[in-house]
């Protein structure tokens, strides 16, 4: 009596297991879309931070392939000594013919300079 009762234990506990292992995959299949049935009628406001090195070369590509009639107007945020981005920028701008943009500059938080000398 008690070996099947712990027989009928384990197959109900694995049954639970297959259960909960379908009812992920189908939520991670079918039920977690993210997708809005809504589209956007308006054009979104678009903040970009330009920083300098790596960061502002990708931000660059991406702002190149954005269409600028959905993402208007555009914030840059630059810093003030950052002088090549800002003309990166700039030139962007005006190859899209575009006037629907704003470039903030702020001081740099900390300036990177060489290493200091270790002897």
């Amino acid at each position: 009596m008690e070996d099947t009762f712990i027989i009928e234990l384990v197959i109900l506990i694995i049954l639970l297991i297959i259960a909960r292992v379908l009812y992920l995959i189908h939520k991670i299949t079918n039920g977690f879309s993210k997708v809005s049935t809504v589209t956007r009628l308006t054009p979104a406001k678009t903040l970009v931070c330009i920083g300098s090195g790596g960061h502002t070369t990708e931000m660059l590509s991406i702002i190149k392939n954005l269409d600028f009639k959905r993402y208007s107007p555009r914030f840059y945020v630059i810093a003030k000594s950052d002088e090549i981005s800002l003309r990166k920028v700039k030139h962007i701008e005006q190859v899209k013919n575009s006037e629907a943009y704003y470039i903030k500059t702020i001081p740099r938080s900390r300036n990177v300079g060489p290493p200091p000398n270790t002897r």
